[in-house]
């Protein structure tokens, strides 16, 4: 089976991507899908769109992304499916996509976020309405399949398409794989996030405070800058070699998030890369969180302030709980999300696609 793989990103820089296509395409071919994969965006062109530049660098930007979207309705014709991962333009209403429903072979529609409303980077605020929220309730509908990352996402999706499946994004538990115990020095709170989600980093900013008063601890941030009066801070950028050895330093992994439409639909990837490297979760019970992970079992949900300080305190104190927690973790990941167990699920979704063409 041939699968032409459309990507908006270029490989390598955006989560969501990484932890799906990106993560699965060497199982998929293993199992025999041959992946034709063509990416709308040059690592260039993602820059300009994320940057402060004016509105015509964006235009200049996102022309080279037209022209391979056009080029990929061709190319879909040599080929027995298609998987399209969120939408084929960032920006502009769904003209492109409708000609490759229309002429190409089946569609297998994938999105792992509640990419139908308006969220976006600070610096395309205001061309937020050139993202056309409705073209994701149209890639559903004319897709053959869509396969969603949460259940969340599901209910969305199966307004618009009956044939909607969750596979949730995975972390490979070959390679994240848990580092020896540290000992001596201060604990480690860690954050991997990015400058999108630091914000919700913001909303614990009290409770470490207090935390920190009577405990020694230091947090660790990676992917965004970050200052905290009253907690030492070591913030780092986020890279693909940096990012294994830099969670595998975490004593405990933190995951707040307020509670609104997109966070919603939101996977629990942070959850996820903790407990595959063995590292507790103290987590808000928002989005996909409460299904990853029990309370007390994987990791401690916390809904209010003094939920957070205390779980927090009973993990530095703990060392034993510490470990519990971190292997239970670990066990899910390995059990329920990783790329050995979702795959086969991916293959099956795209040979039934094949199957009715």
């Amino acid at each position: 089976m041939k699968v032409l793989v459309l990507l908006p990103y270029p490989r390598g820089r955006v989560p969501g991507q990484r932890y799906r296509f990106e993560q699965w395409r060497p199982h998929l071919e293993a199992a025999g899908v041959q992946c034709d994969v063509r990416e709308l965006l040059t690592a260039a062109e993602q820059d300009v769109l994320h940057s402060a530049r004016p509105f015509p660098a964006k235009v200049a930007a996102l022309a080279g992304s037209v022209a391979r979207a056009v080029r990929s309705v061709t190319a879909s014709r040599g080929c027995d499916a298609v998987w399209l991962y969120r939408t084929l333009l960032l920006a502009g209403p769904g003209l492109i996509e409708a000609a490759l429903a229309q002429t190409g072979p089946p569609i297998v529609y994938d999105f792992d976020d509640a990419i139908w409303l308006t969220k976006t980077v600070e610096a395309n605020r205001a061309i937020s309405f050139l993202k056309f929220s409705g073209k994701t309730a149209a890639l559903c509908r004319r897709a053959k399949a869509v396969v969603v990352g949460t259940a969340h996402l599901a209910e969305y999706a199966r307004r618009f398409n009956p044939d909607v499946s969750i596979v949730p994004s995975t972390v490979d538990a070959d390679v994240y794989t848990p580092a020896a115990p540290r000992t001596g020095g201060p604990l480690i709170l860690g954050y991997s996030g990015s400058p999108t989600t630091i914000e919700y980093l913001d909303s614990i900013a009290p409770a470490l405070r207090r935390v920190a008063q009577t405990a020694d601890i230091e947090l660790h941030v990676m992917g965004a800058e970050f200052r905290l009066p009253g907690v030492k801070v070591v913030a780092t950028p986020w890279s693909a070699e940096r990012e294994l050895g830099e969670l595998r330093s975490y004593d405990i992994g933190l995951m707040p998030l307020v509670d609104d439409p997109w966070t919603q639909g939101k996977g629990g990837m942070k959850a996820l890369l903790y407990m595959s490297v063995g590292v507790p979760v103290v987590a808000s019970p928002v989005g996909a969180t409460t299904d990853i992970l029990t309370d007390g079992r994987e990791g401690i949900l916390c809904r209010t302030e003094d939920d957070w300080v205390a779980a927090l305190q009973q993990l530095v104190e703990d060392s034993t709980l510490r470990r519990r927690l971190g292997q239970a973790g670990r066990e899910t990941v390995v059990t329920r999300y990783s790329p050995r167990v979702q795959v086969p699920r991916v293959v099956e979704i795209l040979e039934r696609a094949v199957r009715g063409r």
